[in-house]
C-alpha cells in the first residue's frame, strides 16, 4: 500500500516538473520570437527602440539645454515613454496582427497554457523598451551629463513594475480589437492622453487639480510616479507612499481580467 502511494506521489511530481517545463519553455520560446519580430522590423525598431534617445538628443540641445535637473527629468520620462511605446501601443498591435492573420486560433489548440503566451508577449515587449531607456540613459549621461539613478534597484524593480501594469493593459485591449487598424486608430489617442496624465513631459503635481484628480483613475499615474521619482530622486514628483502597494494592486487585478477574458479570434 505504501510502495503504491509512493509511486502516485513520484508521477504526480514528475507531472508537476513536465508541467512547469512545459510552460517555461512555451513562454521563452514566445518571447523570443516577439522580441526579432520588433527588432526586425524598421518602423517597429524605430518607434520602440530609437525614438526615446532621439527625444533626450533633441531636448537637451533645446528645451532643457541650460538645466540639468530639467535633463533629468526629462531621461526618466523618456525610459518610461519606451515602455509606452513599446508594451502598449506595439504589443497591442503585435497581438491583434496575429489574431487577424489567424495564427492565435493555432495555439488554441496547442497545450500552451494562456498565462504562458500572454508572459511571452510581455517579456517579448519588454526587450526593446528595456534596450531604449538603456540608450536613453547612456546617451544622456555621456554626452549631457545627467546621472545614472542614485538607486538602480528600486529603478529596475519600479520600471519593470510599469512595464508589467502597461502591457496588461495592451493584452485586455487587444482582446476587443480584431483589426490592426483599429488598434492604431484607438490605442494611438489612448496612447498620447496617458502621456497627458502620467506626468512624463512636465511634472503632474503642476497640472490643474481636475487633471491630477483624473490621472488616479489609470493604473499609469501611481507607475510613473513610483519609477520617475526612483530614477531622479528630485522633487519634481510628490510621490504617495501607498502609490507601490496600489501599483501591485492594479498588476494582480489586469493579471486576472488579461487571463480570463484574452481573446484568440
Amino acid at each position: 500500500m505504501i510502495s503504491v502511494q509512493s509511486e502516485q506521489a513520484q508521477a504526480a511530481d514528475l507531472i508537476f516538473k513536465d508541467s512547469v517545463s512545459f510552460w517555461a519553455k512555451g513562454a521563452w520560446h514566445w518571447t523570443f520570437y516577439c522580441a526579432r519580430t520588433t527588432l526586425t522590423s524598421p518602423i517597429a525598431f524605430i518607434f520602440d527602440v530609437a525614438y526615446a534617445p532621439m527625444i533626450v538628443i533633441v531636448a537637451s540641445t533645446s528645451i532643457v539645454q541650460n538645466s540639468v535637473s530639467g535633463r533629468t527629468f526629462l531621461t526618466a520620462s523618456m525610459a518610461f515613454l519606451a515602455v509606452l511605446a513599446s508594451a502598449l501601443v506595439s504589443l497591442a498591435g503585435l497581438i491583434v496582427g496575429h489574431k487577424e492573420r489567424h495564427l492565435l486560433k493555432r495555439f488554441r489548440a496547442s497545450p500552451m497554457p494562456t498565462s504562458a503566451l500572454i508572459f511571452g508577449f510581455i517579456a517579448g515587449s519588454a526587450v526593446p523598451a528595456l534596450l531604449s531607456a538603456i540608450l536613453a540613459y547612456m546617451v544622456a549621461h555621456w554626452f549631457f551629463g545627467v546621472p545614472w539613478p542614485a538607486n538602480i534597484g528600486l529603478t529596475a524593480i519600479s520600471w519593470f513594475a510599469a512595464l508589467l501594469v502597461i502591457a496588461l493593459m495592451a493584452v485586455i485591449l487587444s482582446s476587443f480589437m480584431r483589426r490592426v487598424k483599429t488598434v492604431t486608430s484607438m490605442v494611438m489617442p489612448l496612447f498620447f492622453v496617458i502621456i497627458g496624465i502620467s506626468g512624463l513631459f512636465y511634472p503632474i503635481k503642476l497640472s490643474p487639480k481636475w487633471l491630477q484628480v483624473i490621472s488616479w483613475l489609470s493604473p499609469t499615474r501611481p507607475a510613473s510616479d513610483w519609477f520617475i521619482t526612483s530614477a531622479t530622486n528630485s522633487s519634481f514628483v510628490s510621490m504617495y507612499g501607498w502609490e507601490p502597494i496600489l501599483l501591485v494592486g492594479w498588476i494582480l487585478g489586469l493579471f486576472i481580467v488579461a487571463v480570463r477574458y484574452f481573446k484568440w479570434d
